[in-house]
């Protein structure tokens, strides 16, 4: 596989469940090796992805903290823009999933999984955090390098 998929690409970020796992970890799984350790393998230099499934919702807005960090600190290692970003979607309240909402024009009234999802995220962030629980922020890792290269920079 690493050899059909063969890249170069910096940093990939991935959303999909258990994407970063390895090893006895990936045991009923359809592979010995997730995704991240694939594209780690075919070439790409850093890897962000999960240790378990992960919230639809919740991983739009990690993706967000984390190109958003990256960019407004770019001396920063990739493990501590994740490191940030899990912490930024962690303490998200009401305001902040709205403004995700309405940076990526999440209101579609036809799509029914994004309008329910964003729904109940914004129903459930009127009193406490929408993604305050551990499974729904903490499973972002970085696999590879951690170290910014210049050209990533500008």
């Amino acid at each position: 596989m690493t050899a059909a998929i063969r890249t170069k690409t910096n940093i990939v970020l991935l959303s999909a469940c258990e994407s970063n796992l390895t090893g006895l970890d990936t045991e009923g799984l359809l592979t010995p090796v997730g995704i991240g350790p694939t594209l780690a393998a075919a070439g790409a230099k850093t890897v962000v992805g999960t240790l378990w499934p992960c919230d639809g919702l919740a991983a739009l807005c990690f993706s967000y903290y984390f190109y958003t960090i990256a960019q407004i600190n770019p001396q920063m290692p990739l493990h501590h823009v994740a490191a940030q970003a899990r912490h930024a979607v962690r303490d998200m309240r009401r305001k902040e999933l709205q403004t995700v909402i309405d940076e990526f024009e999440l209101k579609d009234e036809n799509d029914l999984c994004w309008k329910n999802l964003v729904k109940g995220r914004k129903a459930s962030s009127r009193f406490h955090k929408p993604f305050n629980k551990f499974e729904m922020w903490a499973g972002f890792t970085v696999l590879g390098q951690v170290k910014r290269e210049e050209s990533e920079q500008d």
